[in-house]
């Protein structure tokens, strides 16, 4: 059995991999859609260089933290999505991709050895990729199963409001970073500044003896069984050889483990710092909790911007499924001294409250199928319903930001349909790693760790499978309903 489930983790995660390869290969190159006698789907030969967007023209070089995140040349490689004839794709097979169907046709083309011809809009969005991967012989229902579970996975990522939550995203952080430079600026850093000093405090202190106890008792229970095993006469001298080595092995952890055990004792007989699950002065648990988020993700390897959000999230209220709520450390303090002069009135920057007042504004004209790009300031100052005019920057922000993204916007006469919302997705999920947000991206595949063995559905299939030999499989007659006879 644990055999099986590994195969299917495996699977699973060498068709994960052919289906982003396919959603990136796609969204880089883009498509057109023709319509002759019939409505059908072509790869652009060569994008324009020039029709794609510049990463500098969405964040400003200071707002550009994670450098590893920034694109060849600052060149956004996304393609728009087509914009013409897309109200005549209801019931095509281009909104059928990434089904169940076309998950199916991929282990075909990718997996397997067939060279079977799919559906034509399948075959023209998929790239040719060399086969590496080979599959072991055997396990068809048991792959069956884990191709059922990873579709459903997938679909439930994009049933939901996906692409309106990474428009929210979207429009937030370029607002901020161009109508409240300085207070983004410095929100960022003091997150950065609360995760260092969370880190500095974290190695400073000595960690409680519990934990370490408790997988000292587990190390021992398994030493144990491991000796029993080895002692057994009925079994075979290479398995006896495979219990002594981990029997070795488990010893020189359980060693290694003690010595640790013995250091943090005796720095907690002789030191007076408290351990980590101790605080003192009701020093609050949320803390406790985003220090140790950020200090495993700081170990597991991730950027810096992850790190800082998870401390982020940890001083607001909500959580990410309202990112509204995540500009409450960003509200402006009104001053006391209410002898303001013009000029520091005129230096103060947009509030919190009308940069989301500006999002709605924008949102909804990027959504609507009215807004041109001729005279666009003019559409604005008439969707605009706030008591106080808007000023001449904020004009130019709110009319810049449409020009970008409006290419990235499907028409609302289009069927609902992941390959036209997959461009607006990613866009988001760059902009945001660059600019420091990357706890706020959306994944659009799912993500197969290779440290965690994937559930195995058992059914009378998947267990004839499983128990039956390499070489002699046993013949098990099976009801119609898939229950033994």
């Amino acid at each position: 059995m644990d055999h099986a489930a590994r195969e299917a983790t495996n699977y699973v995660a060498d068709l994960a991999s052919y289906t982003r390869a396919v959603m990136l290969d796609t969204v880089q190159q883009g498509f057109t859609i023709i319509v002759d006698d019939d409505v059908s789907v072509q790869v652009k030969k060569g994008s324009n260089v020039s029709s794609l967007p510049n990463i500098d023209d969405f964040l400003p070089l200071a707002t550009q933290r994670n450098l590893d995140f920034i694109p060849r040349n600052h060149i956004i490689s996304i393609a728009p999505p087509p914009k013409e004839h897309t109200e005549k794709l209801k019931g095509h097979d281009l909104t059928k991709m990434f089904q169940f169907d076309h998950i199916q046709y991929l282990h075909t083309k990718y997996l397997t050895s067939k060279n079977k011809k799919g559906k034509k809009t399948w075959d023209e969005l998929s790239p040719s990729i060399n086969r590496t991967v080979q599959l072991t012989k055997g396990y068809y229902y048991t792959r069956q199963q884990a191709l059922c579970t990873f579709s459903t996975n997938l679909a439930n990522i994009w049933s939901g409001n996906i692409f309106g939550r990474c428009l929210d995203r979207l429009l937030l952080v370029y607002l901020r970073v161009h109508l409240a430079p300085e207070r983004e600026g410095a929100h960022m850093e003091l997150v950065s500044k609360l995760s260092k000093d969370a880190k500095e405090r974290k190695a400073k202190q000595v960690k409680k003896r519990s934990g370490t106890r408790q997988i000292l008792r587990r190390e021992t229970r398994y030493l144990t069984k491991c000796l029993k095993r080895e002692s057994q006469d009925q079994i075979s001298d290479s398995d006896r050889e495979n219990w002594q080595r981990r029997a070795q092995s488990c010893q020189r952890r359980r060693a290694t483990l003690y010595a640790e055990h013995q250091r943090r004792k005796n720095l907690l007989t002789t030191s007076n710092v408290p351990p980590v699950d101790e605080t003192e002065d009701g020093e609050a648990d949320i803390d406790q909790t985003a220090i140790s988020n950020a200090e495993h993700a700081l170990e597991m390897g991730e950027e810096e911007g992850y790190v800082t959000e998870i401390l982020e999230e940890a001083t607001e209220s909500d959580d990410e499924t309202e990112p509204e709520d995540e500009a409450e450390p960003m509200d402006d303090v009104e001053p006391k001294d209410t002898t303001v002069s013009n000029a520091n009135k005129d230096k103060k920057e947009i509030s919190s409250k009308r940069i989301f007042a500006l999002k709605t504004l924008t949102k909804r004209m990027l959504l609507s199928d009215d807004t041109v790009e001729d005279n666009i300031q003019q559409q604005i100052r008439s969707a605009w319903k706030q008591k106080t005019e808007l000023s001449e920057k904020e004009m130019n922000i709110v009319e810049q930001c449409i020009k970008l993204l409006k290419p990235y916007m499907p028409s609302q006469k289009a069927p609902r349909c992941i390959m036209l919302h997959l461009p607006l997705v990613m866009l988001s999920n760059t902009i945001q790693r660059v600019a420091g947000y990357g706890n706020f991206t959306r994944e659009i595949c799912p993500h197969i760790s290779p440290a965690s063995i994937q559930a195995l559905p058992v059914d009378c299939r998947v267990m004839s499978e499983v128990l039956s030999s390499s070489v002699v499989y046993v013949q098990i007659a099976f009801h119609f309903s898939y229950s033994l006879l």
